[in-house]
């Protein structure tokens, strides 16, 4: 059996049914929480997943549902609720909301939904009678159903990672001996097929992950025998729940976010602006840049779209880079803390919050500065553009 890699916007992996079993841990402040890390297998007949810790326990679906481009989890407590909130381990705030006394909804929109396709937890708090609750979720699309030709297999593989300064998502084929993959596509986009002696990698960018979790979508890969035959396997995706945990403190004491790791931050400085992927997964490589990097980039790139379509002309005739070219200059590794100017009027007060730069893309030795201000607790106040 041949194997066969490929870097898609998603992550594929068999994760049905999968075996739940309560461990006990304790943290550096003695708090102690119970976690569940749902496992493998090979059928899908668990529509909810429970977990008890001390006087409260809490029921989740096992997968997000979509419709109309919003995705939503739907969770209960054994216990009235008398406030709840969400918010992805960074700080980003989620929309949650309580839909009976013991019911709530958690909903992502598009771009957080792939954020939590990264892995990156969501952490509540709960408040009811008996006090303050948190809850540990992780999500990671998996495959809902397949249909085609038992020749052509789609496996497991779980990795975001950052090629170049694009994020990614690995998955992975099996073939019987004598077929190859050729393609992989959704709608309109195809993979693009990259050279390599033992290995046939194709690259989908994370920009397509949500539409390819919208409801009734499918990803469709196809096989060669070298003979004029083909076979074809048709693949749908849901976000599910992987992990989840219950304390008896406020989440972010107990889970906070994640440190950059000194092996990766080596890494990165030796490779600078290529390979990302070989220093750890994307959550790995982004705990690594400044605070807020990649939401600053996100940010600055619609504003880079933005300009070029009120001054697409003016730039053209005042010899700047293309718009492609401008945006593919426009990378979260290029952003960096506080700003090289010494002007004290225009940075923020320490005390409130912090800010990123980065330099420059549209003209060639520019000395533009783009800047992003944040408050002390992360949220994005202002971009302002510094000659």
């Amino acid at each position: 059996m041949k194997t066969h890699f490929f870097i898609l916007a998603i992550l594929l992996s068999f994760f049905s049914c999968v075996e739940a079993q309560d461990e006990q841990y304790e943290d550096q402040n003695d708090v102690l929480f119970t976690q569940q890390d749902l496992k493998d297998s090979p059928a899908d007949r668990i529509q909810q997943w429970r977990i008890r810790h001390s006087d409260t326990t809490f029921w989740f679906e096992s997968k997000f549902r979509e419709k109309n481009r919003r995705w939503t989890l739907v969770g209960r407590s054994s216990r009235n609720i008398k406030h709840i909130q969400s918010h992805f381990q960074s700080g980003e705030k989620i929309d949650v909301r309580t839909i009976s006394p013991r019911k709530f909804e958690i909903t992502l929109d598009a771009n957080q939904v792939i954020r939590a396709a990264m892995g990156e937890p969501i952490l509540s708090d709960v408040q009811s009678s008996v006090g303050t609750r948190s809850i540990f979720t992780r999500f990671a699309p998996r495959i809902q159903s397949l249909r085609g030709d038992h020749r052509l297999y789609v496996l497991s593989s779980i990795n975001a990672v950052y090629v170049g300064d694009s994020l990614m998502f690995r998955g992975r084929t099996n073939t019987a001996a004598g077929w190859e993959l050729i393609q992989s596509n959704f709608n309109q986009h195809e993979a693009r097929i990259l050279s390599e002696p033992s290995l046939t990698p194709y690259e989908f960018d994370a920009d397509l992950l949500p539409e390819i979790l919208t409801h009734q979508s499918e990803l469709i890969f196809t096989a060669y025998d070298g003979n004029q035959q083909f076979i074809s396997k048709r693949v749908e995706f849901v976000l599910k729940l992987v992990s989840f945990a219950s304390a008896d403190k406020k989440a972010d004491l107990i889970w906070p976010s994640l440190s950059c790791e000194p092996e990766v931050a080596q890494c990165l400085k030796k490779y600078k602006k290529s390979n990302f992927e070989t220093c750890g997964y994307a959550r790995q490589v982004e705990a690594c840049w400044a605070p807020k990097a990649v939401d600053f980039s996100r940010r600055l790139k619609r504003e880079i779209e933005g300009q070029y379509k009120q001054k697409g002309r003016e730039i053209a005739a005042m010899g700047g880079r293309t718009k492609r070219a401008a945006l593919a200059r426009v990378s979260p590794n290029k952003v960096g803390l506080d700003d090289p100017f010494e002007d004290e009027d225009y940075l923020p007060s320490p005390n409130d919050g912090f800010s990123v730069y980065h330099a420059g893309v549209i003209y060639r030795r520019s000395s533009v500065l783009w800047q992003g201000f944040y408050s002390k607790k992360g949220r994005f106040e202002a971009l302002k553009k510094v000659n």
